[in-house]
């Protein structure tokens, strides 16, 4: 940890300084001790932290969007666990620009926390959106959604999409 610690405060006074040799030396040291960090348990959280900013910074949003699903596979708790998917969603949603993959880490998250307000307040976001492909993805998972937990235009956009799929059918 302390040499995690070390390298990150290292790289930010290089980033303070300009020295962009510095700080290009530090990230790829810290990428790869942070990598190999994030699978003990103690030391997860600071991994994450500094592999959240390293991919972060560098606009590296498939890889950031599966360091919340993996520490979020690693999280004991389930409200923990569905905000870190709700953050990945976020991510696939306005750093990738796939409406799909944030609605399937959304949907994740609201069955793993159905209470969380996050998770429904970005499903209702991302349902503001013109996809039938979202809106198939969330009427196939609609059985498991606590729609109590949705805004009323989603319900109602969702509702048609329902009945739309069941004339399909």
């Amino acid at each position: 940890g302390e040499r995690l610690h070390i390298l990150v405060r290292l790289r930010e006074i290089g980033s303070a300084l300009g020295d962009t040799d510095l700080v290009t030396s530090v990230t790829g040291d810290l990428h790869v001790l942070a990598e190999a960090m994030f699978d003990q348990d103690g030391e997860r959280e600071a991994a994450f932290l500094a592999l959240r900013d390293l991919l972060g910074e560098r606009g590296d949003y498939p890889r950031l969007v599966e360091l919340h699903e993996r520490m979020a596979e690693a999280s004991a708790d389930d409200v923990d666990a569905a905000r870190l998917l709700v953050e990945a969603a976020r991510v696939a949603w306005s750093g990738l620009r796939d409406p799909a993959r944030a609605t399937r880490l959304v949907l994740r998250a609201l069955l793993a926390a159905p209470d969380l307000m996050e998770a429904a307040a970005l499903l209702s976001e991302l349902g503001r959106s013109d996809d039938a492909t979202l809106d198939a993805l969330v009427v196939d998972e609609l059985e498991r959604i606590p729609t109590n937990r949705l805004g009323e235009d989603l319900i109602v956009r969702l509702a048609k999409a329902a009945l739309r799929r069941d004339r399909e059918d």
